[in-house]
């Protein structure tokens, strides 16, 4: 295992990133990453412009624990 993470690393472990997810070497690698790679700093921009606009064009959509947890879960399945 290198200790900087890859490009698709860190397409993989953006969402556990966000969650708060992730331990706190394998943050240090993403950060790291990110640092270095320009690329990858974009993506997370939109990733995140991307959040910001669902929460905006929904705003009454409200999700219980559960559904969130499908979702979530229903992710992880298509990244691995």
């Amino acid at each position: 295992m290198s200790f900087l993470y890859s490009c698709k690393d860190v397409t993989n472990v953006a969402s556990k990133m966000e969650e708060g997810k992730l331990s706190l070497f394998n943050r240090l690698r993403f950060r790291v990453h990110l640092f270095i790679c320009d690329a990858c700093k974009n993506f997370i921009a939109q990733y995140d412009q991307l959040k910001t606009a669902i929460k905006q064009s929904t705003p009454d959509l409200k999700l219980n624990d559960d559904a969130k947890q499908a979702i979530i879960e229903r992710i992880r399945q298509i990244e691995n």
